[in-house]
């Protein structure tokens, strides 16, 4: 299934939420876990198994990126934050990847990351932020346009399929704010968005300058896609260590998360029968808890910083540390498939779009949301 994350009309409003004040939400997001434990049991028989034949989509290479002489260190350049409001209408954030795709525009995630997993809505005010470190944006911000998700996670929460793909629009870079002077300025303002602050008796107008930065696929690649492997594989997990119980910080917790980094694993069959979920896989490696959404890589090449995205954390189990995936099959593969083909426009604001204009930005704490709701 399907559900729209925010229309061109509602890009102002989502961007005006993240960058305002300097990136305060942002500065405040904390890694977001849902209040649903998982408790993965090895099992030698049963568990997960492959549906069909194996299968696999090549991942794609950057087109806009260093010289090919440059050398690849570090963690993947596809991996990123994903930023949304949860349903207790504070941000948060997940880790995520781009993913080869048709139009070089596709994301991948956890499934919680990108619905509720209460009610089955999506998130409000999702985007995604390649590289994104202390307020960095190396490639640029990319709005959700359109989720994919299997049916059984957005109507039951199936653990088995707690897996979610977003198409997002093309990147805007915020180039610094800009203070206007005056209302006349903010009404005349272009090539970003514009808010105001008000304290007091007075108000403040403020202009973020915006740029376009391309594609997400031609900014930084996209991993490919493998199903149907058989359990017990070598894999790589990149992702961001997620912060020691309690060392979250009062107002935010976004700093407070380990720098991204890649781990080793071997994945084994798994199953919590508690939550009806059979269709697990479990890793064991030398990663510290991770914030969900990491990615599980196997055919991973350090030269390029690809492989092929086979598994997605989704939990990490108190008990042993074990990252926790559901098990990628041709129905994953199924709703891959459905997203690869999405495709989402650049965004043209025409006139800079104003805060508290109708149908545009938001005022502090309040406005549009990301979502058809």
């Amino acid at each position: 299934m399907s559900a729209p994350l925010t229309s061109e009309a509602q890009a102002a409003s989502v961007l005006t939420y993240w960058l305002r004040d300097g990136g305060r939400a942002l500065e405040a997001a904390t890694p977001y876990r849902p209040d649903i434990a998982i408790t993965p049991r090895r099992v030698l028989l049963g568990g997960p198994h492959p549906d069909g034949r194996p299968g696999s989509v090549s991942p794609g290479t950057a087109q806009r990126v260093a010289p090919a002489s440059a050398k690849h260190v570090g963690p993947p350049r596809t991996l990123g934050k994903a930023f949304f409001v949860g349903a207790d209408g504070r941000p948060h954030w997940c880790s995520a990847t781009a993913v080869q795709s048709t139009h070089r525009n596709l994301v991948a995630t956890a499934g919680h990351c990108v619905f509720d997993p209460a009610s089955g809505k999506p998130h409000r005010r999702w985007i995604f932020i390649p590289g994104h470190q202390r307020g960095r944006f190396p490639y640029g911000i990319f709005l959700g346009k359109q989720a994919f998700t299997h049916r059984d996670f957005a109507k039951y929460r199936d653990a088995d399929r707690d897996y979610a793909f977003v198409a997002v629009y093309d990147g805007l870079a915020p180039r610094g704010e800009v203070d206007l002077a005056n209302r006349a300025r903010y009404a005349a303002f272009t090539g970003g968005i514009a808010y105001r602050v008000k304290t007091g008796g007075t108000t403040r107008y403020v202009g973020v300058t915006l740029t376009r930065t391309g594609r997400l696929g031609d900014l930084v690649g996209g991993q490919g896609i493998a199903y149907n492997l058989l359990p017990g594989r070598s894999v790589r997990l990149a992702g961001h260590p997620a912060p020691a119980p309690g060392k979250t910080r009062a107002g935010g917790g976004d700093q407070t998360a380990g720098a991204p980094a890649l781990w080793s694993g071997r994945t084994f069959k798994a199953e919590d029968a508690a939550i009806k979920a059979e269709l697990l896989l479990g890793v064991r490696s030398t990663a510290p808890s991770l914030v969900d959404g990491a990615l599980w890589l196997t055919g991973y090449r350090k030269s390029t910083g690809l492989g092929y995205l086979n598994g997605i954390t989704i939990a990490t189990a108190a008990r042993d540390g074990a990252s926790v995936s559901p098990y990628f099959d041709g129905e994953l593969f199924t709703v891959y498939t459905a997203a690869r083909a999405a495709r989402a426009e650049p965004i043209s604001f025409g006139r800079t779009a104003k805060a508290g204009e109708r149908g545009t930005g938001t005022a502090a704490g309040r406005g549009g949301g990301s979502g058809s709701r």
